[in-house]
């Protein structure tokens, strides 16, 4: 059951030109590096300029074979809140006052050669939380193929929301969800299993219960596996999402007490929530 409270949005997605926008504009690849455009495909924040033209020279024997998809529209998780059997939480957000800024997100393809789409979130959000919650954006993914005359072929994989309002929904996740099914862990076994933990609760001592509230840090990110199948694609897409400015998100977790918690992240990944779990064995 989720309670929800919330405060209308009403900014716009903007694009963020890929590789191949540019291309068709005309533009070089020492333009691109010196206006800092933003490009999915470069990691770190840093362009290797020689590497940036050897890719630009490259793609310029391509040409338009087909589109498999255009503005197919897509959920993209924001963020998602899970709690174990018995526990509850709640996810806060509140627009930037004054000079804060709001948080904002940027949503691309992590393999491909297209855009991305980045909006400001300035809906405010309370939502009650049990067992678990995933808010939600819409946005729409466009892919395009390209050939060269040696036959080779490449993807155009374009998060394409540019002028679009902000739709968003609430999803309800049962237990039987849960990446842990909502059942006690290992610690071991989480880490085996290629989760990172954030922080460990040790309440198993207190019969009352505990709440612990998690604030985002500034810079997150994390990965999105599209479930839709897409006519001549081999393998699902994956996308990627950054977010900025997130410290307005706060999670707070009411959790029993006569037991440890876990929170965690897959590895690699920095969400706006971590995972909570119920954790056993616990180490010296």
């Amino acid at each position: 059951m989720v309670a929800v409270t919330v405060v209308v949005d009403d900014s716009r997605w903007a694009g963020l030109p890929g590789v191949f926008e540019l291309l068709e504009r005309g533009v070089g690849a020492d333009e691109a590096v010196e206006a800092g455009v933003f490009l999915p495909q470069v990691r770190g924040g840093h362009v290797d300029a020689a590497r940036l033209q050897r890719l630009w020279d490259w793609l310029r024997g391509f040409q338009l074979q087909s589109v498999l998809c255009e503005r197919l529209p897509i959920w993209v998780p924001v963020v998602s809140v899970w709690v174990p059997e018995g526990a509850s939480a709640e996810l806060t957000y509140s627009r930037g006052t004054g000079r804060e800024r709001n948080a904002e997100i940027t949503v691309f393809a992590v393999a491909g050669f297209g855009g991305a789409s980045r909006r400001e979130l300035t809906r405010e959000i309370q939502v009650e939380i049990h067992p678990g919650l995933r808010y939600e954006t819409r946005a729409y993914l466009t892919v395009r193929r390209y050939a060269n005359h040696f036959d080779e072929q490449v993807d155009r994989v374009e998060v394409d929301c540019s002028g679009e309002v902000g739709e968003f929904q609430y999803v309800d996740l049962p237990l039987a969800q849960h990446p842990f099914s909502g059942g006690v862990a290992d610690l071991d076994d989480l880490t085996r299993a290629g989760w990172a933990l954030s922080s460990i609760e040790r309440s198993a001592n207190r019969t009352d219960p505990v709440t612990v509230t998690h604030s985002s840090t500034s810079v997150r990110s994390w990965k999105v596996g599209l479930t839709q199948e897409i006519p001549g694609l081999s393998a699902p897409i994956k996308l990627g999402v950054s977010a900025q400015a997130t410290d307005a998100f706060q999670t707070a977790y009411t959790l029993p007490g006569g037991r440890d918690y876990a929170f965690c992240a897959p590895s690699g990944e920095l969400p706006i929530a971590p995972v909570c779990v119920s954790v056993g064995s616990p180490r010296a």
